[in-house]
């Protein structure tokens, strides 16, 4: 159909704007507006919606809905991406990202090889080994020797053919007859040197030898001589690689002073968590396709795996993986196939190591993913292998973060708060480089001056955020694209009055704009909660719950757990509220929260409670339907410090971890499933929680104690606790122990009968500091059986 000429120039105004960004390399800001078109080409906004409409039925352009939608040339993007299918329509900019992002990095793949080997990112352990590979094949007029050595099963031999790849990429080397290898435990180096050197067979190839350690003197002789030839004269161009699995032999080498590059490949102990967990994952991948059955691993067991130490590395790795597959499919062989401490190796259960020096790396890895098993399915890439490879980035030695993640925001912000809490979220998430980024530079140092004095600039990450918010608002206020939006509870900060007040005149009249209202409102959000984040404030609990016997029981579960969350409690009840009134008043003033309590309960308060603790605190949010189930979780959450009030406004109606059907789990299950699993780093969470059943039932018999639920699973949680520290070498200490021991003695010995079965099964010996604690767990629950 043919266009008219206002059709024609909003189609040629895309392409212009489209071609602009895809250069500049800057898809984020791709696509315009209706409105924004409208005021540029002097058009009438409803024409300008009706022609984008038409020219996208007619195929010639694209579109990203949302508010407002906005539209780019499909033109341009097929000429600078063929293989991307652009669509006609595409449900979110993040939809669109993702989708020609993956064609990016394919693209890039197939030019750089190692794109797609696991270490390769800045910081990984892979990341300068490759930097010296590449170095050494791109070097002018004649590629560097070099030696790559490493213990066998690092993976050298995979590396050395990526390189070969890569030369191959950077047209160095032109078909794959250009890689030649020698495995020098049968070959005589003379005649090489005779066949391939002195008639320059060898130009435009890569010359590998494999295990040149094994090289008698006369070889190793006429090797020197052929490196000191390739470094006098520039008539040979090839590359020499010389391979050996002898980290001494290659330290020693005679003639290494010929040899500019000397290229270590680490272990898989030396390798970081992260490319540890892929390994695994990887190799589990394998195996599924192979077998055709989807195995499921949940992260204990996979945390033996990724912490043991392998004399053979990766081989010895994929052999276990092998051998723990085997024994899942004769001991139990269901669907899916569930790997199992069972059918764990004693070889590789004893050779687990160096847990304490990486447990906070596997803990953020584990919370940045919010799993608890793998489920890895036949001939289907993991979505947690890819986010974990390629959104798990180190942003600095040992600290790592997700980023680029395209999970979607709330479709409805309803308050200025939650707005505030998705761009903390965000920025803390996101690695930062610098503050004085092209972005955000004017700003930054438009507003230093100002906000110097608030906590959270000391936090980069989180005055990024807020800089980067202020470059877009006043960016679309300029364009005159400005989304403004309904906002509930508006409330300003007094004290920071006089730094919003400076704010707002700086950017009105340095950019000729008038800062929205709810502008306003959204930063004094920020700052009150980002300085919070950068004091480390943190949100207390408050139990109140609808017997004054159950609210105890639950605080001192909490106890049992060793959190270092603040937790206080009330024995109101639900509805008794007349006399209690003054003491939950003094009690709200003492938490003195300036980022909100979060209020725990097994049934909703009454409103009389509810207003009265609204009207003496910052903020409250209520979980209702409280149990052993969801504490755990709760601290969880809570003991993250990026962790905010509003992250619990839809807890009870949420499901977290996986769907759990309560009517169908024992207490056992529970304990099993929501603490020791998420809790423990590498102990078999049945074994011990068995064992652990086993003597709480003795020591209450002996003691006359009436079961309870509570009791015993404080006592369980602490036992497991107990035995992984003592493995770890990490006993809790106790000062007065002599003293506890003169007046509780009895106690102790009817302990430390009922816990010898645990210490011959995990061969430990329990010292007296953890027996004193766990004591004291049933020393209360005597009590109360008297006071009955």
């Amino acid at each position: 159909m043919k266009l008219s000429n206002r059709e024609q120039e909003i189609r040629e105004y895309i392409y212009n704007h489209t071609e602009k960004q895809v250069k500049k390399n800057n898809l984020a800001d791709i696509g315009q507006d209706a409105q924004t078109i409208s005021n540029e080409l002097f058009l009438d906004r409803a024409n300008v919606s009706r022609m984008l409409n038409k020219l996208c039925r007619e195929n010639l352009i694209s579109k990203i809905l949302g508010r407002p939608s906005l539209f780019f040339s499909k033109e341009v993007i097929n000429n600078h991406y063929p293989n991307f299918y652009c669509s006609d329509v595409f449900p979110t900019k993040d939809n669109f990202l993702q989708s020609i992002n993956e064609e990016i990095e394919e693209a890039i793949s197939s030019i750089d090889p190692f794109k797609t080997v696991i270490g390769y990112n800045t910081f990984e352990s892979l990341y300068m080994p490759i930097q010296r590979m590449k170095a050494a094949i791109a070097y002018p007029n004649n590629p560097l020797p070099c030696i790559i050595f490493g213990d066998r099963g690092t993976g050298k031999q995979s590396l050395i053919m990526r390189l070969f790849e890569y030369g191959m990429a950077k047209n160095i080397f032109r078909n794959t007859s250009d890689f030649v290898e020698f495995n020098c435990q049968d070959i005589d180096i003379n005649d090489i040197v005779n066949d391939w050197f002195k008639n320059k067979k060898c130009n435009n190839k890569m010359i590998v030898f494999y295990n040149f350690e094994n090289l008698n003197s006369t070889s190793q002789f006429y090797l020197g001589r052929l490196l000191s030839n390739l470094s006098m004269y520039k008539n040979y161009n090839c590359s020499i690689v010389l391979a050996t699995s002898s980290s001494r032999f290659a330290e020693k080498f005679k003639y290494r002073h010929l040899v500019p590059l000397i290229i270590r490949i680490p272990t898989f102990e030396q390798r970081t968590i992260k490319e540890r967990m892929c390994l695994v994952l990887d190799i589990l991948q394998k195996e599924a396709d192979n077998i055709n059955r989807t195995i499921q691993i949940t992260k204990n067991v996979l945390n033996c795996f990724i912490m043991s130490i392998y004399k053979e590395n990766i081989f010895e790795l994929k052999r276990e993986i092998k051998i723990a597959i085997a024994t899942a499919l004769l001991n139990h062989n269901k669907s899916p196939l569930e790997i199992t401490f069972d059918d764990l190796s004693d070889e590789l259960l004893i050779h687990i190591a160096n847990v304490n020096n990486h447990i906070d790396e596997l803990s953020n890895i584990y919370s940045l993913l919010n799993k608890n098993y793998f489920a890895i399915t036949p001939h289907v890439n993991s979505p947690y292998r890819k986010m974990i490879f390629s959104q798990l980035l180190y942003v600095s030695k040992d600290q790592i973060a997700l980023v680029d993640s395209n999970e979607a925001l709330k479709n409805e912000i309803t308050t200025i708060y939650e707005l505030c809490s998705l761009s903390i979220k965000k920025a803390l998430n996101t690695p930062l480089t610098t503050l004085t980024a092209s972005s955000t530079r004017d700003y930054y140092y438009l507003l230093n001056e100002t906000l110097s004095n608030e906590s959270f600039t000391k936090n980069d990450q989180l005055y990024s955020g807020l800089l980067t918010h202020i470059s877009e608002v006043i960016e679309s206020l300029k364009k005159l694209s400005y989304q403004y939006y309904k906002v509930n509870n508006l409330k300003l900060n007094p004290a920071i009055m006089t730094t919003l007040d400076t704010v707002e005149n700086l950017l009105n009249t340095t950019y000729n704009v008038e800062l929205p209202e709810q502008e306003k409102y959204f930063l004094s959000e920020y700052i009150s909660l980002a300085n919070c984040i950068a004091e480390n404030h943190e949100i207390p609990l408050l139990l109140i719950f609808s017997n004054p016997s159950t609210t105890k029981n639950y605080s001192l579960f909490i106890d049992s757990l060793k959190t270092p969350v603040k937790h206080y409690s009330i024995d109101i009840g639900l509805y008794n509220f007349v006399k209690k009134k003054n003491e939950l008043i003094q009690l709200l003033n003492k938490m003195e929260s300036t980022v909100g309590i979060l209020v725990l309960t097994d049934e909703r308060l009454s409103d009389e409670i509810m207003n009265c603790i609204n009207e003496h605190c910052t903020r409250a949010v209520y979980v209702e339907n409280t149990s052993i189930h969801t504490i755990p979780q709760i601290l969880k959450k809570l003991e993250d410090k990026s962790t905010l009030i509003e992250d619990f406004k839809d807890f009870n109606n949420s499901i977290l971890d996986e769907s759990i059907d309560m009517n169908n789990l024992d207490i056992l299950d529970l304990i099993r499933n929501e603490i020791l699993i998420k809790s423990l780093s590498f102990l078999n969470p049945d074994k011990v929680m068995h064992l652990a059943k086993e003597s709480f039932d003795g020591i209450i018999n002996d003691l006359d104690i009436i079961y309870d639920d509570i009791l015993m699973v404080k006592y369980i949680v602490h036992m497991a606790f107990v035995v992984e520290r003592i493995i770890r070498n990490q006993p809790a200490s106790y000062k007065k122990v002599n003293e506890f021991v003169r007046n509780n003695g009895d106690v102790l010995k009817i302990l430390e009968k009922n816990v010898e079965d645990i210490e011959n099964q995990f061969g430990i010996k329990i010292p007296l500091s953890e027996l004193v604690y766990l004591c004291q767990i049933f020393i209360g629950a005597m009590e109360n059986n008297r006071a009955n």
